[in-house]
C-alpha cells in the first residue's frame, strides 16, 4: 500500500512538473513570438521611412504569467508616433481634404504622437474558448503638432476590455499547432478562410473615458459606460443566429470637438458649424440601448435564393437624451408561400415636435441658403421653400388621424403590422387604404402649397451667397 501510495505521489509529481515546465516553455515561446512581431513591426516602419513615411510603435515592456491553468500577456508602455510629410499634407490642402492655419505653407511635417501609462493585458484560460485585451484604467496622451497646430489631449479611461470568444481554447490550438494561438500563416490564413467556423462573438467593453484638452483643460467627449458586442451561433457556418448589442451611458460632446473637426474640412461653412454645436447643446448628453438579432442564411449565396427564410427581431432600439426619447422595437420575418413579409414595427417617440422642430430649423437656416450658395457658384438656381409652423400643424394633424398622437399631446407612437396571410397592412387600427386616404386628404393640400411656392420662387433673382 505505502509502494502504491509513493507510486502516485511520484506521478503526481512527475505530472505537475511536466505541465510547470510545458507551461513555461510556452510562456517563453509567446514571448518571443511578441518581441518577433515588434521586430517585424519595425522592419515594415523602416521600409515606410524609406517612402518618406516616418512612423514607431513599441509594444511596451512585455511578461506572461497566470501558471498554472492560465496564459496572459502584460503590456506595459505602449507608444506610438507617425510623422506626416509636409508634402503630403499640402496635398491634401491642394485636394480639399485638410486645412490648416492661414498663413502656413503646409510644408511643415505634421507629428501624432500616443503613450499610455496605463497597463493592459490579454488574459486567457487555458481550457476556456474566451480571451480578453483588458486596459485597467488611466491616462493615454495625445499631441498633434507642426503647421501651427499644438493640441494635446488626454484620454482618462475607468477600465476597459476587448472580449474575444471563440470555438477553440487556447489548449485546442495548443494541440493542433504547438501554440496557444493559431501561429504560422498557413493557420492565420485557415482562421481567416473559415471565420464563422471559429467565431462567436467579440465585444467592446469600457467603465467610461473622458477625452480633455490639456491647455485649455477643458472636456472635448466623455461617457460612462460602453458596450460594443456581435455573436454567432451557428452548428454549420451556414445558418444561424447573429446578434448586435450597443450600449452607451451619458455621453457628451462639446462644442469644441465639432469645431475642431469641421476646421479642417474647408467645404464646412462656419454657419453650418455653428449651427450644429448650437443644435448639440439643445439636445445635451445622450444614451442608447440597441439589441438587435438576425436569424437565417450566414452565407451570401444562401441569401441569394428567392425568397431567402429570414427572422429579425428588434429586442431594443433606444435613444435618449436631454430633448427627446426615441424607441423601436418589433419582430419581421419571411415565408417561403407569401411575397410580402410578416410581424411588426413599433415606433415611439417623447417629445416628438421637439425633434421634428430641430430638423425643419437646420433646414430652414442651413440646408436652404447652403444649396442655393452652391447653385449660384454653378450659374443655377433651385426653389426651396421654407417651412413654417403652420405647415408643421398639417403634419401634427395628420399623426393625429393616424392615431400616432394625441391632440396637443408630445408622445408619438405608430404600431406597422402585418399578420400571417394577411392581404393588409395595418398603421395602428388603420387599414393601408385608410392610412392612404387620411394622407391624401390632410397632406395634399401642403404638397400642392408646396409645389406653386417652388414655381414662384424659380422666377426670383438667385439669394446672396451666405460665404
Amino acid at each position: 500500500m505505502k509502494k502504491l501510495i509513493v507510486l502516485l505521489a511520484v506521478l503526481v509529481m512527475l505530472a505537475v512538473g511536466g505541465w510547470a515546465g510545458f507551461w513555461f516553455h510556452m510562456a517563453g515561446k509567446v514571448e518571443s513570438d511578441i518581441a518577433f512581431l515588434q521586430t517585424k513591426l519595425d522592419e515594415a516602419l523602416a521600409e515606410a521611412k524609406a517612402d518618406g513615411v516616418n512612423a514607431e510603435f513599441k509594444l511596451g515592456d512585455i511578461t506572461v504569467d497566470g501558471f498554472p491553468l492560465a496564459m496572459n500577456v502584460n503590456f506595459q508602455g505602449m507608444a506610438g508616433t507617425i510623422e506626416i510629410p509636409g508634402a503630403a499634407i499640402q496635398h491634401l490642402q491642394q485636394e480639399g481634404g485638410l486645412v490648416l492655419p492661414e498663413g502656413e505653407s503646409g510644408m511643415e511635417p505634421l507629428v501624432l504622437n500616443f503613450s499610455s501609462s496605463s497597463p493592459s493585458r490579454i488574459t486567457a484560460d487555458l481550457f476556456n474558448p474566451v480571451y480578453r485585451w483588458e486596459a485597467t484604467g488611466g491616462d493615454s496622451l495625445f499631441t498633434i503638432k507642426g503647421n501651427g497646430l499644438d493640441v494635446e489631449l488626454s484620454a482618462k479611461e475607468k477600465k476597459g476590455a476587448l472580449v474575444l470568444t471563440l470555438t477553440k481554447s487556447p489548449f485546442d490550438f495548443l494541440m493542433e499547432g504547438g501554440k496557444p494561438y493559431p501561429a504560422d500563416i498557413k493557420a492565420v490564413e485557415d482562421f481567416a478562410a473559415n471565420f464563422l467556423k471559429y467565431f462567436r462573438g467579440i465585444s467592446i467593453e469600457s467603465n467610461g473615458v473622458s477625452i480633455v484638452n490639456k491647455s485649455t483643460n477643458k472636456s472635448l467627449m466623455s461617457y460612462d459606460n460602453f458596450i460594443l458586442s456581435g455573436s454567432v451561433n451557428t452548428a454549420d457556418g451556414e445558418t444561424g443566429t447573429v446578434n448586435f448589442k450597443y450600449k452607451i451611458d451619458n455621453a457628451s460632446i462639446s462644442g469644441d470637438y465639432y469645431r475642431a473637426i469641421y476646421s479642417l474640412t474647408p467645404d464646412v461653412p462656419a454657419e453650418l458649424t455653428e449651427f450644429i454645436v448650437a443644435m448639440n447643446e439643445k439636445v445635451g448628453a445622450s444614451s442608447g440601448n440597441i439589441d438587435i438579432s438576425y436569424t437565417g442564411p450566414l452565407k451570401e449565396e444562401l441569401l441569394k435564393q428567392a425568397p431567402p427564410i429570414v427572422e429579425v427581431s428588434i429586442n431594443q432600439f433606444a435613444l435618449a437624451c436631454d430633448l427627446f426619447g426615441f424607441s423601436l422595437d418589433g419582430k419581421i420575418s419571411t415565408v417561403a408561400e407569401e411575397p410580402f413579409p410578416n410581424g411588426y414595427v413599433r415606433i415611439r417617440m417623447t417629445n416628438y415636435k421637439e425633434l421634428i422642430s430641430l430638423y425643419v430649423s437646420m433646414y430652414n437656416e442651413v440646408l436652404i441658403p447652403m444649396i442655393a450658395t452652391e447653385m449660384g457658384k454653378q450659374d443655377m438656381s433651385v426653389a426651396m421653400p421654407k417651412v413654417e409652423q403652420r405647415h408643421l400643424d398639417i403634419v401634427y394633424t395628420f399623426f393625429e388621424r393616424m392615431g400616432a398622437t394625441q391632440p396637443g399631446g408630445s408622445e408619438f407612437e405608430l404600431v406597422v403590422k402585418r399578420e400571417a396571410g394577411a392581404q393588409d397592412v395595418q398603421f395602428n387600427s388603420l387599414s393601408m387604404g385608410e392610412a392612404m386616404a387620411v394622407a391624401q386628404e390632410v397632406l395634399t393640400p401642403l404638397v400642392e402649397e408646396f409645389q406653386a411656392q417652388a414655381e414662384e420662387m424659380q422666377m426670383q433673382p438667385t439669394p446672396e451667397p451666405m460665404y
